[in-house]
């Protein structure tokens, strides 16, 4: 066997086996990806996912309730110098 034959028969072994190794490492991704998605659907089905959603809800009403209250202040602080007058002039 000459040495170009010798060369190419080695080069065409690694070539395999680097394919070989491509094709294992993108079948266990594959499978991992797999377990992985079927992790993520027993876990939406958990009650903490429902209990989360319900927690940012209630994040975004207390929010709107903070950002209403100097509104709701000033409203207040008005309607108290109103009735105030009012029973200025009653007495």
């Amino acid at each position: 066997m000459s040495l170009d034959a010798l060369v190419f028969w080695f080069f065409i072994a690694a070539w395999v086996v680097v394919v070989d190794l491509i094709a294992v490492r993108t079948l266990h991704a594959v499978r991992e990806g797999k377990r992985l998605a079927a992790r993520i659907a027993v876990l939406a089905d958990l009650p903490l996912r429902g209990q989360i959603a319900q927690a940012q809800t209630d994040i975004v009403r207390i929010e709107g309730a903070l950002a209403a209250l100097p509104n709701l202040a000033r409203r207040a602080a008005t309607g108290w110098v109103k009735i105030s007058a009012l029973a200025r002039r009653r007495r």
